[in-house]
């Protein structure tokens, strides 16, 4: 058995630290789940990339972004994506065939592929609607767009067909058939969530709130999501600013580096409408001090912890460079008083990394 050379390893590390990145930016925490089922929907991915092959590059962020959201799609649609609860409702086919049929095919049957087409294009349409209510889609918009229809998994023709749709005005929407309630809901919040986003234009409420008398969904319901989607907007802005704080602070010493996995930990973390200020800081290298500024839960502590370890583990360190590194992590983890936490965060995410990056390389040698 012939095993990947030494570039083809880093390379490899790189792609699985990256994929690992985008799993707790999706969940909003390290979730082993999450993580080993990212993993296992990109074996092959890794793999290839041991044999030497092309690998989407981070930098050509849509496509690399597409094709990690289709493969979580069934794991757990990114937290960050607008319609990512109607998502994880079943409205994709990404996950295959489910049941009993799954014995016998992967594929998902005509009427799963169906539903998905109906509810999912009401969702697509309801997103340009709101994204386009204050102007023509700019590159970020079109990036919601592509990851939700990326998530859908539906045939490629409908793809295109989703990407290249002009807006829609709400009021003419076509529902065709009924719409579950609970659906009907989710879309209303995956339009307040777009809606938030980059803050919220009175023309965009109009909007959502023009799409949820349409899908019949009660004031109350409407108001209430409102609410919902404002606060985990909010909710956002602290974690992604905290995970890019402590990505240029575990990375002083590499800042090119920094720069380059901050910028998109910014675009995975944060809200468009609280990205200026941390990327100003970003791009501009200024001194990092940690100073108690953010007060986290649990799940956000881990995810600061867990994005700052595998941007470190990201630049493949070496064992004495790797001790530097470590201890600037434990003043992250001090500092957003999660002292214990630090260990652990590491342990695990060496766990799976390693694990996936073995697995690859068996596989890639035999």
């Amino acid at each position: 058995m012939s095993f990947a050379a030494d570039r083809e390893l880093v390379e490899g590390l790189e792609v699985v630290a990256e994929d690992a990145l985008f799993g707790v930016a999706a969940a909003g925490e390290d979730d082993e789940d999450v993580l080993m089922g990212l993993g296992k929907r990109r074996a092959q991915i890794y793999e290839e990339v041991l044999r030497g092959s092309h690998r989407e590059p981070i930098t050509n962020y849509r496509q690399w972004m597409t094709e990690l959201t289709a493969a979580l799609a069934p794991v757990c649609p990114p937290a960050w994506m607008p319609m990512a609860e109607l998502v994880d409702s079943g409205v994709t086919v990404e996950g295959g065939a489910r049941g009993v049929r799954a014995l016998f095919t992967s594929k998902p049957s005509e009427k799963k592929v169906e539903h998905v087409r109906r509810v999912g294009t009401l969702a697509v349409r309801t997103l340009v609607a709101v994204l386009s209510a204050d102007g023509p889609l700019d590159p970020d918009e079109e990036d919601h767009r592509a990851a939700l229809v990326a998530s859908l998994g539906l045939p490629e023709e409908d793809e295109r067909a989703l990407l290249e749709e002009p807006a829609h005005p709400a009021d003419k929407f076509e529902i065709y058939g009924n719409l579950d309630a609970k659906l009907a809901k989710e879309i209303v919040y995956g339009a307040w969530i777009a809606a938030f986003g980059d803050g919220l234009d009175p023309r965009e409420e109009r909007v959502v709130m023009t799409v949820g008398t349409k899908l019949s969904v009660p004031p109350e319901d409407i108001e209430t999501a409102r609410t919902e989607a404002k606060k985990a907007i909010d909710d956002q802005r602290d974690v992604g600013a905290a995970v890019v704080d402590a990505i240029r602070y575990v990375l002083v010493d590499e800042p090119e580096h920094a720069v380059s996995l901050g910028k998109v930990a910014a675009r995975l973390f944060l809200p468009r409408r609280h990205r200026i200020e941390p990327l100003s800081a970003l791009h501009q290298r200024s001194t990092i001090t940690l100073a108690n500024r953010y007060h986290l839960s649990r799940a956000g502590q881990s995810a600061v912890l867990a994005a700052s370890w595998l941007a470190a583990l990201h630049t493949d360190p070496s064992v004495a460079r790797r001790v530097s590194i470590l201890l600037r992590h434990e003043d992250v983890a001090k500092d957003l008083k999660a002292d214990s936490s630090g260990a652990l965060v590491r342990e695990k995410l060496d766990r799976i990394v390693e694990s996936q990056l073995q697995v690859a390389a068996i596989a890639a040698g035999s």
